[in-house]
Formats: C-alpha cells, structure tokens, sequence
C-alpha cells in the first residue's frame, strides 16, 4: 500500500510543484504588468506637460504674430506706386552728378533710392558713349 501511495504522492508533489511555480510566474507577471503600467502613467503625464508648454509657447508666438500684423501697415497695391524719377528730378540729379556729389547726397536730396539714382547715371553714360 505504501508503494502504491508512492506513485501517487509523487505526482501530488508535482502538481503543488506547478501549482506553485505559476502561481509564482502570475505574481510576477502582475507585477510587471503594475510597472509598466505606473511608467506608462509616468510619462504621458511628462508628455502632457511638454505638450501644454508648446501649446503655451505657441499661443504667445501667434500673439507676436497679431501685434507685428497689427503695427505693420499693408503693402500698397501696385495703384499706388508711382514712380519717382521725373524729368525735372532727373536734370537736377545729373546736375548734381556734375558739380561732384555722391549718390547718396543726391538720393537723399531728390527723396529719391540710391539704386534708381545709380540707374539714371549708369543709362545717361550708355546714352552720351552711344552718341
């Protein structure tokens, strides 16, 4: 009878040995679930913050953008331009050219760019080479 229990309580044991080790594997398996749970917690909560400081940043970036929209006043449509060289402007800008004064001396009298007082130079020594 006792060699007959043998058998039995060996595979007894083994069951309570199984029974053990994945009670054991189920714990620790919780545990890690528990972990990686609190660190996914951990950082969308890290997430949350650096999204609502962008947000923040982002929302006082478009305010800059308002207040230089604001101050700026809009471009003139092309009706608007005329233009700055006329003919009496441009016999006093070669006048001035003659007695010796500088490009910028002449645009800042004439209310005139230096780039369309340099242009009106340039073409008047095309136009007297070609003569």
């Amino acid at each position: 009878m006792i060699l007959a229990a043998a058998p039995l309580a060996l595979v007894a044991g083994l069951a309570l040995a199984s029974l053990a080790a994945s009670l054991a594997t189920l714990f620790f398996a919780s545990r890690v679930a528990h972990s990686s749970r609190d660190s996914a917690a951990a950082l969308r909560q890290e997430y949350e913050a650096a999204l609502q400081s962008l947000r923040l940043e982002l929302e006082g970036c478009a305010r800059e953008v308002q207040v230089i929209r604001a101050e700026t006043p809009p471009a003139p449509t092309p009706s608007e331009f005329r233009s700055g060289m006329n003919l009496n402007k441009r016999s006093q800008a070669l006048r001035m050219h003659r007695r010796g004064e500088s490009l910028e001396q002449i645009a800042g009298t004439l209310s005139m760019p230096r780039q369309e007082v340099d242009l009106l130079l340039k073409v008047h020594r095309m136009v007297i080479r070609n003569l």
